[in-house]
């Protein structure tokens, strides 16, 4: 069928079942084959009878899923040009399915380095405002995911669970709207850098120090000392990425053997 849509043809009967219905179902395939570059910006999709008749399903399925690409941002429909690709630019990157789609996809380190900064700039004035307005219940939450991460510093995969809920609960101690509704961004932020780089025992117990002095901030009711603590944990989170990035970087470059002489 047409280039750079090669699905595996599940459709009515073979079909995994983590999808509420078809219409979910071609939507999640096409975003991921979307965001994975396999249709560039600019190129069009397949035709609804192809696509229809790659996924074994109706054409009215592909027209209510490619309409869902377009309300995130991925695709544009216009007569007599067909479905394109949009500008990465122009997706809704914070959208929490396009978020999931380019986890799916390969590394991507300047995504990486986006949401480094988008961190920098949400997180820290979070903190501030968490330590203006969390109540009681907000802060026993907050302290219970630390709790959680302090017991976890020699399971890595428990002790991110923790952490990634600790960012999450200091969004919503904030009582600001807005801010409440990027709790998913920053949790996919968190996961895309487990993905890339992973929690190490190291830097692990490195880190919860500050995290603990963020909390500390918040519960005394301390803005400016809140957003200075988080400012700090996330400069320290990313020399530990670039580090760590850096020795893998090397690794793989180690690894073949045109490039070992050079290194």
């Amino acid at each position: 069928m047409t280039q750079g849509i090669r699905t595996s043809r599940l459709g009515r009967e073979g079909r995994d079942e983590p999808y509420r219905n078809l219409q979910n179902y071609v939507l999640h395939e096409l975003g991921q084959i979307i965001v994975a570059g396999r249709i560039a910006p600019g190129d069009a999709l397949p035709t609804e009878p192809q696509l229809a008749e790659e996924f074994g399903v109706g054409v009215s399925v592909i027209r209510e899923a490619t309409r869902g690409l377009a309300a995130k941002g991925l695709v544009q429909a216009r007569a007599r040009l067909g479905t394109r690709v949009r500008p990465q630019s122009e997706w809704h990157l914070l959208d929490p399915d396009v978020l999931s789609w380019q986890l799916a996809a390969e590394p991507d380190h300047d995504l990486l380095r986006d949401f480094e900064e988008f961190r920098l700039m949400v997180e820290p004035a979070s903190a501030r405002l968490a330590a203006q307005r969390a109540t009681a219940a907000d802060r026993a939450a907050i302290g219970g995911a630390l709790e959680r991460m302090r017991e976890a510093l020699e399971s890595p995969e428990d002790y991110f669970a923790a952490d990634l809920d600790f960012h999450a609960l200091l969004l919503n101690a904030t009582h600001n709207r807005m801010l409440q509704g990027l709790q998913e961004a920053v949790r996919s932020a968190l996961v895309l850098r487990h993905a890339n780089v992973g929690p190490v025992l190291p830097s692990m117990h490195e880190s919860l120090p500050y995290h603990e002095h963020v909390l500390d901030a918040v519960g005394q009711g301390q803005p400016q000392e809140a957003e200075a603590q988080m400012q700090e944990l996330l400069r320290l989170t990313g020399r530990d990425d670039a580090r760590l990035r850096g020795e893998r970087l090397r690794e793989a470059r180690s690894s073949r053997p045109e490039d070992a002489a050079a290194l």
